[in-house]
């Protein structure tokens, strides 16, 4: 039974670590293409100008190549796991082991339903159908097509994802280059007008005040997010464990190629969205839908279905991807033994994940781009401890410090960041940031040096 189970795991989890450097490539493309990634860059470049589009763009493109030179650093002995709360159990023991598993968990329960809520508002506003009925089909759906395959199906799928991810933002490139010339207009013009925002503010400077004001509000916590992100999330360690020794590389710096593609078209389209707004040659409804509702005015017909037949590939890919990460913490770190079967674990876990996100997902005023911020900001108090405890920097470091340092983090940084960011107070929302990601640091310093004095 142990072996049948442990084949289960191999197969079921990490697709037996036989994943080649383009499906490697590709899946992680899917992955990291979440329907944050089609919505949030076009929200911002329109309402904030260039500078809303630097804080998404840059930070995302990079966290693929940091992550992927940090894993070139790490022992393979470390990437021989099913989930990083095992990787972390094995250097600190139970109390870290559980509070990584829990924060793990949540933050994948957060993920599937901030892509439930993307695409059930997406559906609705074309459709005029009902919202709870529709978050409730996105998510069994996903479900239905993954549950039995893992994370197999999950990386099958995702290279079809992905294909319609580049191929439809290259369309979507090309299709606003022929209609801007078509009617006699320089699109580069647009382009340059549209980066002050569609308010003509100085968005257009990353050190106008605008601009300061944008990294204190939305950059700094976009930035750190994003580079800090993979480190502290089982997608992308349950890709590393799976993806061959040797195939690692490519597959990342593959995916981060293929990744820019994508949201240098919802810039685009945000960009030039805000300048024919000023020039009250367009009218835009809700700016959190600005990339369909351009789209639809602007470009031909049929390229409306295109986009959300994309926007559906970003959501789906990153939907299965969160089932399969969360079924591994589940059957691996929460309830290891305690079922029938793992793979009686793993599909519960899976249906588990679904009734919860739909109940997030229907939360009254719930907003994908507030619930992304907080799942960011969470996320981040994992980075320290990963990364000294992967890079074997920990040598001196005690599991009390991490252990503290994880818990005050989630304890005060993160309820003052959610608070900061609802009432919109900027000042608070850079100290809840900083102080997300500094308390295990700053524990562990502190530890470190009072070792120091005792000697």
């Amino acid at each position: 039974m142990e072996n049948q189970e442990n084949t289960f795991k191999e197969s079921y989890f990490i697709a037996n670590k036989k994943i080649g450097w383009i499906s490697g490539g590709f899946t992680i493309t899917a992955t990291w293409t979440w329907a944050i990634a089609l919505l949030v860059p076009s929200q911002k470049s329109y309402e904030q100008g260039f500078a809303g589009a630097f804080w998404y763009l840059i930070p995302s493109v990079l966290t693929l190549f940091i992550y992927c030179y940090f894993l070139s650093k790490v022992d393979e002995k470390f990437l021989d796991n099913y989930t990083l709360p095992q990787l972390m159990e094995k250097r600190w023991g139970d109390r870290v082991h559980k509070l990584y598993a829990g924060i793990l968990a949540v933050l994948q329960i957060m993920c599937y339903a901030i892509n439930i809520i993307a695409g059930s508002k997406l559906i609705c506003t074309l459709l005029n159908v009902n919202y709870v009925m529709c978050t409730i089909v996105l998510a069994v759906f996903v479900l239905l097509y993954t549950i039995r395959g893992g994370f197999k199906s999950s990386v099958k799928t995702d290279v079809i994802q992905t294909l319609i991810l580049c191929i439809g933002s290259i369309a979507v490139i090309i299709w606003l280059i022929k209609s801007f010339s078509t009617q006699g207009q320089s699109i580069l013009f647009g382009l340059r007008e549209g980066m002050t925002g569609y308010e003509n503010k100085s968005f257009n400077s990353l050190f106008s005040e605008e601009g300061r004001n944008v990294f204190l509000s939305y950059g700094l916590t976009s930035m750190l997010g994003l580079i800090t992100g993979p480190f502290g999330d089982q997608m992308y360690w349950q890709r590393a464990f799976a993806i061959k020794k040797e195939n690692r590389n490519k597959a990342f710096m593959l995916a981060a190629v293929l990744f820019t593609i994508i949201p240098v078209s919802m810039i685009m389209t945000g960009f030039l969205a805000a300048y024919q707004v000023k020039g009250n040659m367009l009218q835009i409804n809700d700016s959190a839908n600005v990339a369909i509702e351009y789209i639809a005015h602007y470009l031909p017909a049929f390229s409306t279905a295109f986009f959300v037949i994309m926007v559906a590939a970003a959501i789906t890919s990153t939907m299965d991807s969160c089932l399969c990460a969360f079924s591994s913490i589940v059957a691996n770190d929460v309830f290891p033994g305690k079922e029938k079967s793992v793979r009686k674990t793993a599909h519960v876990s899976m249906v588990a994940l679904v009734f919860m996100s739909i109940c997030i997902a229907n939360l009254p005023n719930i907003s994908t781009l507030y619930l992304f911020m907080f799942y960011t900001v969470i996320r981040m108090c994992t980075f320290y401890p990963t990364v000294i405890t992967c890079l074997g920097k920990d040598k001196e470091v005690k599991e009390n410090s991490i252990f503290l340092g994880i818990i005050f983090s989630l304890l005060i940084a993160t309820p003052l960041y959610a608070y900061a960011y609802y009432i919109g107070h900027e000042i608070l929302i850079f100290i809840g940031t900083i102080l997300s990601i500094g308390f295990p640091i700053l524990f562990i310093k502190v530890q470190k040096g009072l070792l120091v004095k005792e000697r």
